[in-house]
């Protein structure tokens, strides 16, 4: 069994098997490689990692000789664990599997196109229709390449996500798990972003962006932060995003290109953390520094990213 932590407000959580400790500190978008269980009903426990508080807790069997994804999905108080058995037999030669998981609980009912880049949805076919928070799909094979993917509102051609260029690679089988963005303006931020979990352990995991700027909120120097800081974020004076973690490297915004005002603000010691004024290109990605060549004012600087994000 793996675990993905996909529940956008909630600390770090432990997961339990039986009330033996299987993945500790378990942050947004974290994911641990498999790890060998006892197959049978086994108590699964979802605990906040600094409270001990439970989140959840109850039973689910496990097959014999399968091997499953447990997804912690929802937002509190109602956080569950989403678990897929996983396809493990090997796409026909020059082939890839994918399969798609629906965990972004703001995200309604939608269509998915996966294409190759560029090409026009408006005649064509969802490889999946109807899409609704916690389904999970079949099993699709496709011819190894590089691929676009396209979300839309269900049975309308309204694009609420539209993905970079990614190469699926000849042989492997991917795990595609819509999450949760943190924002309250979706339609200037996005709702949700992919991450692709492959089987094959010695393959990295990757995140699908939507084709926005990208901001990375984490910064390569981030001592004088403490652990938990949490911001809230304007645009234009405009609220964009609500607490959104500082120290979290997994944090990323996206955002159309253009100019801007960003202004983030610590809700809980009324401090404004930053406050600078931006140019970001579409396509591109961006970090929060504090080194380098800047672009505004103060100690925090925004910075070309020159670590891949997805």
């Amino acid at each position: 069994m793996r675990v993905l932590q996909s529940s956008p407000n909630i600390s770090p959580v432990d997961v339990k098997i039986n009330d033996q400790k299987i993945i500790s500190n378990a942050e947004w978008k974290s994911f641990s490689g498999y790890q060998t269980i006892d197959a049978g009903r086994k108590l699964i426990g979802i605990n906040d990692a600094s409270s001990g508080n439970t989140l959840f807790n109850n039973s689910f069997d496990f097959g014999r000789e399968q091997s499953h994804t447990l997804i912690v999905s929802n937002r509190l108080p109602n956080v569950e664990p989403l678990i897929v058995v996983d396809d493990t037999i090997a796409p026909l030669t020059g082939q890839v599997k994918l399969r798609f998981v629906h965990t972004a609980l703001n995200v309604e009912p939608v269509d998915i196109y996966i294409t190759a880049f560029g090409a026009d949805i408006a005649t064509a076919t969802p490889r999946f229709t109807s899409f609704a928070f916690k389904s999970a799909s079949t099993t699709m094979q496709l011819n190894a390449g590089f691929y676009q993917l396209r979300v839309t509102r269900a049975g309308t051609k309204t694009v609420l996500f539209d993905s970079e260029r990614r190469e699926l690679v000849s042989g492997e089988s991917y795990l595609l798990v819509a999450v949760e963005l943190l924002t309250i303006r979706p339609e200037i931020n996005g709702v949700m972003s992919v991450i692709g979990i492959p089987a094959n352990a010695a393959s990295p995991r990757f995140e699908w962006f939507d084709r926005r700027a990208q901001l990375r909120f984490a910064t390569d120097k981030n001592d004088f932060l403490h652990p938990d800081t949490a911001v809230d974020l304007y645009a234009d004076n405009e609220l964009i995003s609500r607490h959104l973690p500082m120290t979290l490297a997994r944090t990323v915004v996206n955002l159309p290109s253009g100019s801007y005002r960003l202004r983030a603000i610590d809700p809980n010691q009324l401090v404004t953390l930053f406050d600078l004024n931006v140019q970001l290109v579409s396509g591109r990605k961006y970090k929060l520094d504090t080194s380098g060549l800047s672009i505004g004012s103060g100690i925090f600087q925004l910075v070309e990213d020159q670590v891949t994000t997805d």
